[in-house]
């Protein structure tokens, strides 16, 4: 059995670094989104970027 056969996502597609939203329509944005593949690393890194935005807005909110 190969890597390959174990994915659900295709690994012929073009992986993009960068959604240039300007150039794509809206259903093509959406599947960009939509396969987007987040780690455990990114993961991590997201729930405490929005942990801090709540932590701001509850400072704020009680101020």
């Amino acid at each position: 059995m190969k890597i390959k056969d174990i994915l659900t996502i295709d690994l012929s597609e073009d992986i993009k670094n960068v959604i240039d939203l300007e150039d794509i329509s809206e259903k093509e944005i959406q599947t960009e989104i939509e396969s987007y593949i987040v780690t455990d690393g990114l993961a991590r890194e997201y729930a405490d970027f929005v942990g801090n935005r709540c932590m701001d807005f509850r400072f704020l909110w009680l101020r």
